[in-house]
C-alpha cells in the first residue's frame, strides 16, 4: 500500500527502475523515444522538504527535475539559506527548472507574459549557477491561460503530458488506483511528485500541512529569537 512515506516512495522508485527496468530521468534528459519515466517535482511550499527528497533520490542514484517558484508565498528564493538548498539539489545532478505562476504575471498579451517567464528563467539560471532549460506552469488546472515559452522544454507540452502516460499526486490523490499497474501499462510516462506530502511516517493530508506549518513557524521563531538576542546584546553594550 502506498502511504506517502519516504519508504513507500523509495519502494516505488525501485519497482520502476529495478523490477521494470525503466530509466528514471529528469525532464531535460528525456529520450525522444523508448521506455522511461520522467520524474518531476513542483516545489510549491517547502524547500527543506524538496532537499530531503533530493537526498533520498541521490542515495538511490536517481535524478529528477525540481521546479522552483520565484513568486512563492511560502518561501523566498533570495534568502541565502534557500539559495544554498537549491544549489545543493543542483549539485546532486538534479535538474533545476522554473515553476511559473500565470496569475502573478503582468502583461496584456500571451507574448508579453511569455517574455516575463523567459526573463525569470534566465534570472534563475544566473542565480543558481546552473543551466535552466525546462519550465512548468503552476496550478494549470486553475486557469485557462496557456503560454508557449520559446526556447524552453515545457513539462506540459503534449509529448510529455498527453502523448505518454501522466501520473500526479496533486491534492495527495493519484489518478491511478494501482501505481505498479500504471507503470506496467505505460512504457513512457511522466511522474509528478510534490515533496510536501512525504514524511518518515504516514500522515493524513491535514497532518502533512501541519508538519509544513510547524517547519515554517520554527524557522520564523529561530529568526526572531536570534534577532532578540542580538538586540539584548546591543542594549547590554550600551548600558556598560
Amino acid at each position: 500500500m502506498f502511504d506517502f512515506t519516504y519508504r513507500s516512495y523509495e519502494a516505488l522508485l525501485r519497482f520502476v527502475r529495478d523490477d521494470l527496468g525503466r530509466p528514471i530521468v529528469p525532464l531535460r534528459d528525456a529520450p525522444a523515444d523508448g521506455p522511461c519515466v520522467i520524474l518531476r517535482h513542483d516545489i510549491d511550499c517547502s524547500l527543506p522538504k524538496a532537499l530531503a527528497m533530493a537526498r533520498l533520490e541521490h542515495r538511490l542514484g536517481v535524478r529528477a527535475s525540481y521546479f522552483v517558484l520565484l513568486t512563492s508565498e511560502y518561501y523566498n528564493l533570495m534568502m541565502p539559506a534557500n539559495r544554498a538548498i537549491v544549489r545543493e539539489i543542483a549539485a546532486m545532478e538534479h535538474e533545476i527548472g522554473l515553476h511559473y505562476d500565470t496569475t502573478d504575471l503582468p502583461g496584456d498579451t500571451p507574448d508579453a507574459q511569455a517574455g516575463i517567464v523567459v526573463r525569470q528563467a534566465r534570472f534563475l539560471e544566473e542565480y543558481v549557477g546552473r543551466p535552466v532549460v525546462s519550465v512548468a506552469q503552476h496550478n494549470p488546472s486553475l486557469t485557462a491561460v496557456r503560454l508557449s515559452i520559446p526556447g524552453y522544454v515545457d513539462a506540459y507540452a503534449p509529448r510529455f503530458f498527453k502523448e505518454i502516460g501522466y501520473l500526479s499526486d496533486s491534492r495527495r490523490i493519484f489518478g491511478a488506483p494501482d501505481l505498479q499497474q500504471f507503470f506496467r501499462t505505460h512504457a513512457r510516462s511522466q511522474l509528478l511528485i510534490h515533496p510536501l506530502w512525504y514524511h518518515d511516517r504516514s500522515l493524513g493530508r491535514r497532518e502533512a500541512f501541519d508538519a509544513i506549518r510547524a517547519e515554517a513557524d520554527g524557522a520564523v521563531s529561530r529568526y526572531l529569537d536570534a534577532m532578540a538576542a542580538e538586540m539584548d546584546e546591543y542594549e547590554l553594550r550600551l548600558s556598560r
